[in-house]
């Protein structure tokens, strides 16, 4: 069996950009923990593997138009997945 770290990842998104962002991280292989609005912001919480991360800063400002921020933290567990899909 093949374990592999995962990291807890928190993003603040305007509402607008929620829907983009939790298939972003669901496309990662993320496990969406929790979406929580507060005003016009949205806080997304997921557990996405450290190796599908890859980039994901760069992608989050490009889809969001630099208007959402993520924080990670130190890995949350490690899990038996299969492995990431390559994007084209």
């Amino acid at each position: 069996m093949l374990l592999e770290p995962y990291v807890k990842v928190e993003v603040e998104c305007p509402t607008e950009y929620q829907g983009g962002v939790v298939g972003d991280l669901s496309a990662r292989r993320g496990l969406i923990r929790g979406a929580e609005v507060r005003g016009v912001t949205a806080i997304v919480t997921a557990d996405v593997p450290l190796a599908c991360m890859f980039g994901y800063s760069t992608d989050l400002r490009s889809q969001t138009q630099g208007a959402a921020r993520s924080r990670w933290s130190s890995p949350a567990t490690s899990r038996s997945r299969p492995p990431c899909r390559k994007r084209s």
